[in-house]
């Protein structure tokens, strides 16, 4: 967590937070090209903005809808460009019912 730090010359009212590094995704929209065979991922944040990714190969679009689709919560990391799951415990898979 980032936390501003105010000296006596700062007050509270002339300072913004900082901008968080990573945002919750909220939603995703795939786009496939078959002509062309090419992809794009758009992603929805939490803040309603939204990025664009190019895909390159099917697999690379397969290996992040899967993810999507799969996991949660998911974040992406402004600062270093990444998409990211939340913190999971070691161990952890499917239970099998039977």
């Amino acid at each position: 967590m980032t936390s501003t730090t105010l000296d006596s010359s700062t007050t509270e009212d002339s300072v913004s937070p900082p901008e968080p590094a990573s945002i919750e995704v909220i939603g995703y929209r795939t786009f496939w090209n078959a002509t062309d065979n090419h992809g794009q991922l758009w992603i929805l944040f939490a803040d309603e903005t939204g990025k664009l990714f190019d895909m390159e190969t099917p697999q690379e679009m397969m290996m992040m809808v899967d993810l999507l689709r799969n996991e949660k919560p998911i974040y992406y990391d402004r600062k270093y460009n990444l998409i990211m799951t939340g913190l999971e415990p070691v161990g952890e898979g499917e239970n099998d019912a039977s």
